[in-house]
């Protein structure tokens, strides 16, 4: 369309801007929508009638819901018919809606949600070493941990799904077959920002029963001391005996 204008109904200009009617974009999801206080992090905006930005002035910015955040608008940057990206931030914990404008006037009111949380530490793990077959439970202490299904542990360089536990603990599971050594463990609730905490998690050969225990019988009463030869024992306060 190209609007015109007049002092007079019969009367317009002789010159038209043009102006064109859109369908609105909707948003759907943010991501990560668990963002890091007091660091600028740039999210993906997925949604629909996106498309409609791209030749617009696209922007965004943050509708507060629960404790303090910058509302102004700020610039974002099309991506797609379906995703556009833009940079947040709080400098406290916080929800808050993101939405999007084509025009820096018209915002969507999707209500999409955002937590701004503390960056989660880690301070020890329990245990601390396991078996390089991998399947060991570890409990990691730490803080500021959410419960979200971004929730995830890295062990050296490989990601796993977390249990979250509580906002100081969530439970993890080493990889399988990942050697014989020592791996970092980190924890990220949003799945792009990790801890930077170095705590070590060691792999030990899995320790292998060789031959008969001796001596192999004993009465109910218990008490005798039992003589078992295999490989990859160790010297530790955690070794445990199963019976099977």
């Amino acid at each position: 369309l190209f609007p015109y204008t007049t002092l007079f109904r019969s009367d317009y200009s002789s010159s038209a801007a043009p102006f064109a009617y859109t369908m609105p974009p909707r948003i759907t999801a943010v991501h990560p929508n668990i963002v890091p206080v007091n660091v600028p992090s740039a999210v993906t905006i997925t949604g629909e009638h996106l498309s409609s930005l791209a030749d617009g002035l696209p922007g965004c910015r943050l509708v507060g819901i629960v404790g303090d955040v910058d509302t102004a608008k700020r610039g974002a940057t099309f991506l797609s018919d379906t995703s556009l990206s833009c940079e947040i931030s709080a400098a406290a914990p916080a929800i808050a809606a993101l939405e999007v404008s084509q025009n820096g006037q018209d915002f969507t009111d999707d209500g999409v949600v955002v937590h701004f949380q503390k960056l989660p530490t880690v301070s020890s793990l329990s245990p601390a070493s396991g078996s390089s077959l991998g399947g060991t439970v570890v409990l990691v202490t730490g803080t500021h941990f959410f419960r979200s299904e971004h929730l995830k542990c890295k062990v050296g360089d490989i990601s796993a799904d977390a249990v979250w536990i509580s906002d100081t603990i969530v439970r993890c599971v080493t990889p399988s077959l990942y050697g014989i050594g020592n791996a970092i463990v980190r924890v990220t609730n949003n799945g792009v920002h990790y801890t930077s905490n170095q705590v070590i998690f060691s792999f030990h050969p899995n320790e292998l029963v060789s031959g008969a225990a001796k001596p192999a019988v004993s009465t109910t009463k218990g008490g005798v001391a039992v003589e078992v030869r295999g490989t990859g024992f160790r010297n530790s306060s955690r070794s445990e005996e199963r019976r099977v």
